[in-house]
């Protein structure tokens, strides 16, 4: 993505920068997946990283004020995001999926030899129809309630 959109023209610096960075740890992080199904012990410096994710994420979305007056507003804030994939002009209904609000999880894992519980966030995931006349916009859909219920086929691994 970098390299198009750096050929076209349509990068500046800080862009650039942020691409680079983050091509750079999603290398890190699938070293590191490599290294856990090998059963080989991480470097200290990549456990920092692992600790540190939550910043390095944040640096990365984080935009100059120049930049950020362009490209966020406040719904940007939350997590909840929907999209229409299907318009059906018969039933004058639109298919939309979206996400809602983290679901927390917990998971067993090994680490150097020991057995720790890891905790982190895992995206809800919601499909429903929805009238064409009232498309939903991202406001829209963090607004709402109650949502609509998540599909049957995630009933066998999402609980609340």
């Amino acid at each position: 993505m970098r390299v198009g959109l750096d050929s076209r023209g349509l990068l500046n610096e800080e862009y650039r920068d942020k691409l680079q960075r983050m091509e750079s740890l999603l290398i890190s992080l699938k070293t590191m997946a490599e290294k856990e199904l090998r059963g080989q012990a991480l470097t200290e410096e990549e456990y920092d990283a692992v600790r540190n994710i939550g910043g390095i994420l944040e640096g990365l979305v984080t935009f100059s004020p120049q930049v950020k007056e362009q490209i966020e507003s406040e719904t940007d804030e939350r997590m909840a995001i929907v999209a229409d994939v299907h318009t059906d002009v018969n039933s004058g209904q639109v298919l939309e999926e979206s996400v809602g609000n983290a679901f927390l999880i917990y998971a067993i894992v090994p680490i150097e030899g020991q057995t720790a519980v890891a905790q982190g966030g895992l995206f809800s995931y919601y499909e429903f129809t929805h009238p064409m006349s009232d498309r939903l916009t991202d406001e829209d859909w963090q607004a709402m309630s109650p949502k609509p219920d998540q599909p049957v086929w995630t009933e066998s691994f999402i609980t609340e």
